[in-house]
């Protein structure tokens, strides 16, 4: 060895000048290669500091992608129908033609539906294609009263008593001006009285020298307002000899202003507690138009009947010297009806009084049945009313003749129909039309009738033309509403327009009989509402037993080489696309549809169109409605995922029983729509009512049951294929949720659950009336550890009206899971006592789904219970925060822990309260003072972080939005260590020793007998941090954001009164950030900043940017694929969908990312690496030499 090392030496150290001159070219050129190498070796490692810059950290969105990867869909809430309130034709939806003063209606003019509607929203839609043209939202201390559209303008009355009076713009909505009646809190109307419609009425002069609106307010007050400014010209108030008189409608004549009143009849039976079948007494006032001065009284002898003002109604009738006589009709307590002319002269009230004339009377057409309702359908001008009758037969009722106006029965609508709602229009040539909607179940028709009330038949007088469409009842409900535009093209034939207001919350646009287009208001209301995610593209378009095969890699060589050599022949497209979303970044094309083809419309019944003088508008083709299910076929091209998992989908359930598919990526696009008990069988039966307690999925893409298989091994088998490998390879099957509701009809309330295949919409073995599983409404639902190997679907249990346990499904062996966890976990309810405390009681389940109680909490008296909150499911990433002392204090992750929030009225507070579920031992509580209680406060619960909103009221700061920042850690955690931690946060897990005592405990105190070391566990205490913050905003709602893996920074999402989505880092609600000091080295190391009272308002932290969300009620988020980034669905009045990054889009790159400069930068290095290769690979053999 040593011979040959110095052989080697001292051969090496002889060298040739010529070898040296070799010698040295090398080391030249190995020194160039050296640099080359050096270069691109410090390039690779400053490309992800270059790549940096680029990569998204805001929280918001940029302006690039502000209308692409969020949307939003603003509405205007369900329609308010005469049918719910006690103004029959003043809150009603319309159809009005903006025409100027002096315009008739054979002048042009645009036309806009007008509707008040449950969110408090008066707005005007376009008839073309149901588009909002504007719309004024009211806050909810502001009620709609009643509103009237003259020409270009639209009077609105709201608030308690018609405190307020607005004038809009019929076209473009502008307020025009805006005038208090009287203080909200001035308002003297109980609620009693507002149904009963004594409270607000309107009349109006919009030309001449002084145009006025004549209002009345809190029943006993009328006043005349300018037209132009709103100012208050003067004021009546009812004489006090009259105190018992509600003043009801104001109606202007001449230089004379009518009003009416009406005084309850005192008689033997009221006082003793019956019905007020008496009626009321109708006093007449005439006022002066120039000072308001009363100048006459009287009483009318016949009394108005228990519809009260809903039965009073005006109609005027032309002279032949074309003079207006205003006439007073009403519906009389014997069920006639009966009509005065109030065309007084201006005289003393005396006099006035004795020239009274008496009032017609008309009786029904059929002897035996009394008139039972009179309603107004705004043909006042053509003297035209409808009465209903008490056979449910509808009669046009006019006034006609110049001395001595009579009432006649114009028209008799002889079908029977208990549904049928009406409405009146007038034509170019201000003729007047009256029409009947009714449904009739037998054949599932419904039927339009339109009676023309001056057309002349074989010398009589009216004349009724109509069509029939099939109407499905269990999907829309009953009509409610039908107003309506007509144009005659022949004296036989009329082209018709209506908007339907539906009691399934839509509302919908049918000419003649074709559907135009719908609007599904009731996602305004929506109760329960969750995430599902979609299949991927790769596998959607495969057979189920394909798709699962290729997904867990039990396909064979053979299949799947076949399925490779398939898939080439779409290489070249799929090249050039990902090609072009490489270079520009949009991979949210790929999201589009397919083109498909709209839905028809049912074949019209009506004959050809008639001259084209008489045509309407046109209108633009059928809007696509959403089905009631998707096909396969359509679900496998339409439902994809994307690569990231940003597009969703969104299951919702409404007050109206209604259940939506919402596509999360095309602006709200509904795919499909279903009933989920229907709406009754019509023709004025009682209609169910549906009350969402849960929806929850049961089962995710592609798990199998073995049930499926054997399904399609028989198949499979009738298809010749060879069973023994096809029951290898188990079935894929989609998203299943599972729709626990309350369905309450004719008093009867049944909890009932339903399974439907999310995709498609399909009831699971087609149970689509669901399973009734206890009587009462529901008190909890919650999801059970065990799942059913026949159908593959997660129990459920559903805790009965009496606190009884119901397991589902409640087969044999699902029973003996659900046996072995008895007395495992546990959960509360909230009671109330006869005496009216409120409290939270705890229970375990025992033998047969019986209910043990553990413990109760009771509150204060006048402390009533709010919400109460569970913790989040959510994955927790760390178990503790780590301090910059290198302490570590680890979160209290107890899964049983209830956040209890209340209000009291009785000395203004609002409690949080932290419950433990197993011993119902309060672990943290807190009040604030001052609380506004008509406010309300929100709460959140995540992981071991509480956040509350609530609002102080005080002389000083009379609203002050305060939020609540609570962070809870365990105390004991460093001293016994921590046992059996998971990232999976469920109830019906162990997350630490200290719950698993707790459980031991708890169970021990269930079968009688004492817990041993509960008490030692609990006396280790916790770490609690609490900091209040002021809001520069009004807070809605809450939310916070959900990632995939609970990896970034939880961030809390608020709607506040600004309309707005506002995402505020969970760091900056830190309440442990130093208070008046700055922070030392180790909190700034924790990266800690001082306290500040006030939070910060950055516009960048506004998720909706400039969309306007009104009325946001609830806000739920999902974790997309990736761990940055969390989506978001805020609904309420309006709906919109984003997605938002805590800690910055660290594992995506943002879209204007230079991606071509990347790639020539990788071509760059790859030719370097190329190049220097065989230089290196040089220097290493010279080195051996």
């Amino acid at each position: 060895m040593l011979f040959t090392a110095t052989s080697s030496s001292s051969s090496s150290s002889r060298m040739t000048p010529r070898s040296a001159g070799t010698q040295r070219r090398r080391t030249g050129r190995s020194s160039t290669s050296s640099s080359i190498l050096f270069f691109l070796l410090t390039t690779l490692c400053l490309l992800p500091l270059l790549l940096q810059p680029h990569l998204s950290t805001a929280n918001a969105l940029r302006e690039d992608e502000a209308g692409h990867v969020d949307w939003y869909l603003p509405r205007i809430g369900v329609p308010r129908t005469d049918a719910n309130t006690a103004n029959p034709g003043k809150i009603g939806t319309r159809f009005h033609k903006l025409l100027r003063p002096g315009m008739t209606r054979k002048e042009k003019g645009q036309t806009a539906i007008y509707t008040v509607t449950e969110s408090n929203v008066i707005s005007a839609l376009n008839p073309k294609n149901g588009g909002i043209v504007w719309r004024q939202i009211f806050d909810e201390d502001d009620p709609i009263l009643a509103f009237w559209t003259i020409y270009e303008n639209v009077l609105v009355i709201s608030g308690p008593g018609g405190s307020t009076v607005r004038l809009f713009h019929a076209l473009s909505g502008h307020l025009i001006w805006e005038t208090v009646q009287h203080y909200p809190r001035d308002a003297v109307l109980t609620a009693t009285e507002e149904e009963a419609g004594q409270l607000t009425d309107a009349d109006f002069i919009t030309y001449g020298l002084q145009p006025s609106a004549y209002t009345i307010a809190n029943a006993d007050t009328v006043r005349r307002l300018s037209w132009y400014t709103g100012e208050k010209v003067w004021k009546w108030q009812k004489p006090a000899e009259d105190p018992t008189v509600s003043l009801a409608r104001v109606l202007l004549s001449g230089d004379q202003v009518h009003v009416f009143g009406l005084r309850k009849a005192t008689s033997i039976r009221s006082l003793l507690g019956g019905s007020s079948a008496d009626g009321s007494t109708i006093i007449h006032y005439i006022l002066s138009t120039a000072d308001g001065s009363l100048l006459s009284r009287a009483e009318i002898s016949t009394p108005v009947g228990s519809g009260g003002p809903a039965d009073l109604q005006f109609a005027t009738t032309t002279t032949s010297a074309k003079a207006v006589i205003p006439h007073l009709v009403w519906l009389g307590r014997d069920g006639a009806i009966r009509s005065l002319s109030i065309a007084y002269k201006n005289t003393t009230g005396d006099e006035q009084a004795a020239k009274a004339p008496n009032p017609v009377v008309l009786y029904a057409r059929s002897s035996s049945v009394k008139f039972t309702q009179l309603l107004d359908v705004g043909l006042r001008d053509k003297a035209l009313l409808v009465a209903k009758r008490e056979d449910h037969h509808g009669e046009v009722i006019r006034l006609m003749g110049e001395a001595q106006p009579k009432l006649s029965s114009e028209w008799e609508f002889e079908e029977e129909a208990l549904d049928a709602v009406y409405s009146g229009a007038y034509d170019r040539d201000g003729k007047g039309y009256v029409n009947r909607v009714f449904f009739q179940r037998a054949q599932h028709l419904l039927n339009f009738h339109v009676f023309w009330a001056e057309a002349e038949f074989h010398g009589e007088r009216g004349q009724v033309t109509g069509y029939s469409f099939q109407w499905d009842h269990d999907l829309s409900g009953n009509v409610l509403a039908a107003p309506f535009e007509g144009s005659p093209v022949s004296p036989y034939q009329m082209l018709c327009r209506s908007v339907f207001v539906t009691s399934s919350g839509s509302l919908r646009m049918v000419q003649e009989d074709k559907h135009q287009w719908m609007r599904e208001e009731s996602l305004t209301q929506i109760q329960v509402a969750t995430f599902v995610d979609l299949p991927e593209q790769k596998l959607s378009t495969l057979s189920p037993s394909q798709a699962q095969a290729a997904a867990q890699g039990t396909e064979g060589f053979v299949r799947r080489l076949q399925r490779h050599l398939l898939s080439l022949r779409d290489l070249p497209a799929w090249l050039v696309e990902f090609g072009e979303r490489f270079v520009s970044g949009t991979y949210e094309e790929s999201w589009n549809y397919p083109p498909q083809e709209e839905e028809k419309a049912p074949t019209s019944t009506m004959a050809t169109a008639g001259p084209k003088k008489g045509q309407m508008e046109e209108v633009p083709g059928p809007a696509h409605l959403a089905p009631r299910t998707l096909l396969p076929n359509e679900t496998a091209a339409i439902l994809r995922r994307d690569p990231f998992g940003f597009r969703k989908v969104i299951v919702a359930g409404t007050s109206k029983g209604k259940l939506f598919l919402i596509d999360g990526a095309m602006r709200g696009k509904v795919l499909w729509e279903k009933s989920l008990v229907g709406y009754g069988p019509g023709e004025g039966h009682s209609v169910p009512t549906v009350t969402f307690r849960s929806i929850m999925q049961v089962r995710s893409i592609g798990e199998t049951t073995a049930a499926d298989s054997a399904d399609e091994n028989s198949q499979a088998q009738q298809g010749g294929e060879d069973a023994s490998s096809s029951s290898r390879v188990p079935t894929v099957k989609g998203p299943l949720l599972s729709i626990v509701a309350d369905v309450e009809n004719e008093g009867v309330t049944v909890t009932r659950v339903f399974y439907i295949e999310a995709l498609s919409g399909t009831f699971v073995d087609g149970q689509e009336a669901g399973t009734p599983v206890a009587m009462g409404p529901a008190k909890d639902v919650f999801g059970l550890p065990i799942v059913d190997a026949q159908t593959g679907r997660r129990a459920l249990s559903v805790i009965g009206s009496q606190n009884q346990a119901v397991v589902i499904p409640d087969n044999k062996a699902v029973l003996d899971d659900f046996n072995s966890l008895l007395g495992k976990f546990f959960f509360s309810l909230r009671f109330t006592t006869p005496g009216g405390i409120d409290g939270l009681e705890g229970f375990t389940i025992g033998a047969a789904g019986k209910s043990i109680k553990i413990w109760k909490v009771e509150f204060a008296e006048g402390e009533r219970i709010v919400d109460v909150i569970s913790a989040s499911e959510d994955p927790v990433a760390s178990q503790g925060k780590v301090l910059g002392n290198r302490k570590t204090l680890y979160k209290y992750l107890n899964p049983h822990t209830r956040v209890v929030t209340t209000l009291s009225s009785v000395d203004g507070t609002a409690g949080i309260y932290l419950i433990d579920g197993v011993t119902g031992k309060v672990l943290f509580e807190t009040k604030a003072k001052g609380v506004d209680v008509s406010e309300g406060v929100h709460a959140v619960f995540v992981e071991n972080w509480i956040v509350a909103s609530y609002v102080v009221s005080s002389s000083a700061d009379p609203h002050s939005q305060r939020v609540l920042s609570v962070e809870i850690y365990d105390g004991a955690a460093n001293e016994r260590g921590i046992f059996e931690w998971t990232d999976v946060f469920s109830s019906f897990g162990r997350t630490s020793q200290r719950a698993s005592s707790k459980i031991e405990a708890a169970s021990a105190t269930a079968a009688g007998t004492a817990g041993v070391g509960e008490e030692g566990v609990e006396a280790a205490g916790l770490q609690i941090f609490q900091q209040t913050f002021v809001a520069p905003w009004g807070i809605r709602t809450l939310g916070t954001t959900r990632t995939k893996h609970g990896i970034s920074t939880k961030s809390l999402l608020i709607a506040n009164d600004l309309n707005q989505i506002v995402s505020i880092n969970r760091r900056l609600l830190d309440p442990r950030r130093p208070v008046g000091r700055k922070p030392n080295a180790e909190e700034a190391e924790e990266m800690l900043f001082s306290y500040d009272p006030l939070l910060p308002w950055e516009p960048k932290w506004t998720l909706s940017h400039i969309f306007p969300l009104g009325k946001i009620s609830g806000i739920l988020a999902t974790p997309a694929s990736i761990e940055s980034t969390s989506m978001v669905f805020a609904h309420g009045l309006d709906s919109y969908v984003s997605r938002v990054s805590p800690s910055g889009s660290f594992d995506i790159l943002s879209a204007n990312f230079n991606k071509v400069q990347l790639m020539l930068t990788i071509a760059a290095l790859a030719v370097g690496i190329i190049v220097t290769k065989p230089l290196l690979r040089s220097k290493a053999v010279n080195a051996r030499w």
